[in-house]
């Protein structure tokens, strides 16, 4: 289905979500940049089971993003009742517009039930 080199990412696990469609997990560390720490990172994508149509869940990364956003999405339920639906809760991060204006309201996390 996937693989991935470990240079920065991993693949941790994926899940079915549907017969041909999965959820899977890629992480890794990177150096944080400006320090001489690592900073650990989690993402979640579906994908399908021959490889093709990616799709991260979480929020898409900006360069206006004023926090480090470590994990971006975490299945709460594979709702395993209704095929290609999963329960996420999703991080979202405030960004910076503009000469230093908050340009995105969302902060925090949500939960939203996703389609694969």
């Amino acid at each position: 289905m996937m693989t991935t080199d470990g240079r920065p990412e991993s693949l941790e696990w994926c899940n079915f979500a549907a017969q041909t469609r999965a959820v899977c997990r890629f992480g890794g560390l990177i150096k944080n940049p400006g320090e001489i720490d690592l900073l650990g990172f989690s993402r979640l994508l579906a994908v399908n089971t021959d490889g093709s149509n990616p799709k991260l869940l979480g929020q898409p990364a900006t360069a206006y993003e004023l926090t480090i956003r470590n994990v971006d999405a975490a299945v709460i339920d594979w709702l395993t009742q209704s095929d290609g639906t999963v329960l996420l809760e999703r991080l979202y991060v405030p960004e910076e517009g503009k000469w230093g204006r908050t340009s995105s309201g969302r902060s925090g996390g949500s939960v939203s039930i996703a389609s694969m």
